[in-house]
């Protein structure tokens, strides 16, 4: 079960997310994280008489952003183009079950993949699959995503792996990835013995 943790988690990291989003606008680093800071300090200032700022209203709409999310932002605030260290197998994992996960929520799916993200031994089994298969990064991903999620930061083991947004970044990168790859072998010269 989500917490008051949750909130205060989810406040702070939609802040940050809209600090890191106003930095992109800069080349330099050392701008893009001082104006990070700036934005996101600025962003929990409460704005009206109830105490809500900007990274509430945020939170709301958005809710608890993933730590798939989380590390992308920080990529690129630290980096200028962002690059996912991970093999292509994994990201096609991530296109693939946040496709069925969204498709089991509009019932399109005959039945309910999210509901296992509420279930303990399911949450360890899928991070010790994770640990022995994968990335180091996949790895730490899923084991934090455990730990938020019983500590009740994340009310689900999936909102903790990811969410719509970061799913829609995946979906578009891997189909970069598999277009790029398909006119690489289409240039690459045959070298077979027939050409020769």
């Amino acid at each position: 079960m989500m917490n008051g943790l949750s909130n205060y988690f989810g406040t702070i990291c939609c802040a940050i997310l809209c600090g890191i989003i106003a930095s992109l606008l800069f080349s330099s680093r050392k701008t893009r994280v001082i104006v990070a800071t700036s934005v996101a300090a600025f962003t929990m200032i409460p704005l009206t008489r109830s105490y809500h700022s900007i990274a509430n209203y945020a939170f709301a709409f958005y809710d608890i952003p993933s730590l798939s999310t989380l590390y992308v932002a920080f990529l690129a605030l630290l980096r200028p183009g962002v690059s996912f260290s991970v093999r292509f197998v994994w990201k096609l994992l991530v296109v693939v079950l946040g496709g069925a996960l969204y498709l089991t929520e509009f019932n399109v799916l005959p039945f309910d993949l999210y509901r296992w993200g509420y279930v303990a031994p399911f949450m360890v089994i899928a991070s010790g699959t994770a640990v022995v298969l994968g990335d180091t990064l996949v790895a730490l991903m899923a084991s934090a995503s455990v730990v938020l999620t019983v500590s009740g930061v994340y009310a689900n083991y999936f909102d903790a792996l990811l969410d719509f947004p970061f799913w829609c970044i995946m979906v578009v990168h891997v189909a970069v990835c598999v277009v790029n790859g398909s006119f690489r072998r289409k240039r690459r010269p045959n070298y077979s013995v027939d050409n020769v």
